[in-house]
């Protein structure tokens, strides 16, 4: 089924409802954001992208069936929060990449830990948007591999994550890769 008919529909009966029903759905409209403000914050403290959906999915489905453009809009948000958090990801990978291309101009080789590059700009570049903690890095045969835990929150080893994959269910970390 095509969602936009959905969004239409809703729409359609939403303008049929008495208005005290508009504003009991932006009430509920605004508690859900409140609330989503609140577990995206979480994220710090080291939630998945994959627990914050399911999180955001159950207060929706906690709604009455009077709630229809809430229902209808609010389980867009999770996707939109994943992708901006793969934007800050690749960001951050720039910004380790051009400090250890710097570091290995200096010394000749690349740091032996993240740790090595000093002291870099806030926010810093060097803490994993889905994790909160260090990004993971190692040095192999290749060159150098930097990578984020990615939408499950789990340290998969640098395997590159499946971006055809159910956002919901997939796993892998986002992997960077910089040539010796």
């Amino acid at each position: 089924h095509d969602p936009n008919l959905l969004f239409d529909d809703a729409m359609i009966l939403a303008s049929l409802r008495p208005k005290p029903w508009h504003q009991w759905e932006h009430a509920a409209y605004l508690d859900i954001m409140r609330n989503y403000a609140h577990i995206c914050g979480a994220l710090a403290n080291g939630k998945s992208v994959q627990q914050i959906t399911r999180e955001m999915e159950q207060q929706v489905s906690r709604l009455s069936c009077l709630h229809i453009i809430t229902k209808q809009i609010v389980p867009y948000y999770a996707g939109g929060y994943q992708t901006f958090l793969h934007t800050i990801t690749i960001n951050r990978f720039c910004r380790v990449s051009l400090a250890f291309l710097a570091h290995k101009a200096r010394t000749g080789a690349y740091p032996t830990d993240l740790s090595a590059l000093g002291n870099m700009s806030a926010p810093d570049p060097r803490i994993d948007p889905f994790s909160g903690k260090t990004l993971c890095y190692r040095v192999d045969d290749g060159g150098v591999v930097l990578y984020s835990v990615g939408d499950d929150g789990k340290d998969d080893g640098g395997t590159q994550v499946d971006k055809n994959a159910d956002p919901k269910t997939r796993t892998g970390d986002y992997v960077w890769r910089l040539p010796r």
